[in-house]
């Protein structure tokens, strides 16, 4: 399937600045409720993923969307786009800035197009395959993003940082010589570690976490694995499979992580 990935990335831009300037227009003025599953959602949230879902049908209305709030929109399989409207509710809602706006694009289930923006910080990420991973910053300009060959996990110390969900304790010991950080959204944990702030990362994503920023981390060079081993299939992680850790970081790193990682 021949697919113009820059040209989609040039179609996807408007939609998610569109996006990210309705979410960031309700910060700090939403109210949170519990899902069934016990996260939370605000108004701001399906609001947010309707108008990203509408974007995309108008512009590819063949292809499958699946949101985190909306659910699934069957179309062609061999293209998936994948939305979090709003990764890091919780923080969000609670007014702090570590919150995005992420879309992926899976092409027979592989990430190979993503972009994930932080209205908040006034950061804008992203990279399709072949096409490189770049940050868009107000403060610093635009870098291309990439982990670095030399990253060994010999050379991380006490303020190397790893970035993990604040739960992660109670069924693991991370016997790391690192920080362990959970800044609350999946996805900007991804693209610390692609942008080379964070070493590495633990995740239990779903698809909508993992898809825009896990084709940014990719591109950028890192991996994303199970925590028993082999490369993650992103497309399964859905609601009613049996819920996985992944690992992310750079290829060298991940076994270390790996053996690590002990299960209590």
């Amino acid at each position: 399937m021949n697919i113009d990935l820059k040209s989609r990335l040039e179609s996807i831009l408007p939609i998610v600045r569109q996006a990210s300037d309705l979410a960031l227009s309700h910060f700090g003025r939403v109210s949170k409720h519990d899902k069934p599953d016990g996260s939370i959602v605000t108004e701001a949230d399906a609001l947010t993923e309707k108008l990203i879902v509408e974007g995309i049908k108008r512009r590819f209305p063949d292809e499958t969307i699946i949101g985190e709030e909306l659910g699934t929109m069957e179309g062609d399989s061999q293209c998936v786009w994948s939305i979090d409207p709003i990764d890091g509710t919780a923080v969000y809602s609670s007014r702090l800035p570590m919150w995005c706006v992420s879309i992926g694009l899976l092409v027979n289930r592989k990430p190979v197009l993503g972009v994930v923006s932080l209205p908040a910080l006034q950061e804008t990420y992203y990279a399709y395959k072949g096409g490189g991973a770049y940050m868009v910053s107000e403060r610093w300009g635009k870098e291309r993003i990439q982990i670095p060959p030399s990253d060994v996990p010999e050379a991380w110390d006490r303020n190397t940082m790893i970035c993990t969900p604040s739960k992660l304790h109670r069924s693991y010991i991370v016997d790391l010589p690192c920080k362990c950080r959970s800044l609350g959204s999946t996805a900007i944990h991804a693209l610390l570690v692609a942008r080379h702030d964070a070493a590495g990362a633990i995740m239990q994503p779903y698809i909508w976490d993992i898809a825009g920023a896990g084709a940014i981390l990719l591109e950028a060079g890192g991996v994303i694995e199970y925590y028993e081993g082999g490369h993650a299939d992103i497309q399964s992680l859905v609601p009613g499979q049996p819920p996985r850790y992944l690992i992310l970081s750079a290829p060298q790193c991940a076994d270390y992580v790996r053996r690590h990682l002990l299960p209590r």
